[in-house]
């Protein structure tokens, strides 16, 4: 095999489960991310994501909200939160919820 068909996949990394949003700006900070949250409309109601943007607010972190996301998301979807991504300069997503947000995110 040659060098060149050689292929790496670095796998973003995940922190999940109870109170995980909490640790988000640590991983922020640790990546000198400006970020862009992925949530969906059900997740907003719960209050998470304004905590999560309190939590980043403290630790006067930059990001964007993008919750444009509906189950099994669409390529349309994906392709506007790529737009938020893009203009908005960001480097770094934070998928807030279950499997719709992550699904985009990736």
């Amino acid at each position: 095999m040659s060098p060149l068909e050689l292929r790496k996949f670095v796998s973003p990394e995940f922190i999940f489960g109870d109170g995980a949003h909490l640790f988000t700006s640590t991983y922020a900070e640790n990546l000198a991310a400006e970020s862009i949250n992925c949530s969906d409309p059900g997740i907003k109601k719960t209050g998470m994501v304004d905590e999560l943007c309190g939590i980043l607010n403290n630790k006067d972190l930059e990001y964007e909200i993008f919750s444009n996301v509906t189950s099994n998301p669409r390529d349309k979807e994906v392709m506007e939160g790529v737009q938020v991504f893009s203009s908005e300069e960001c480097n770094l997503i934070i998928a807030l919820g279950g499997g719709s947000p992550m699904d985009c995110a990736k």
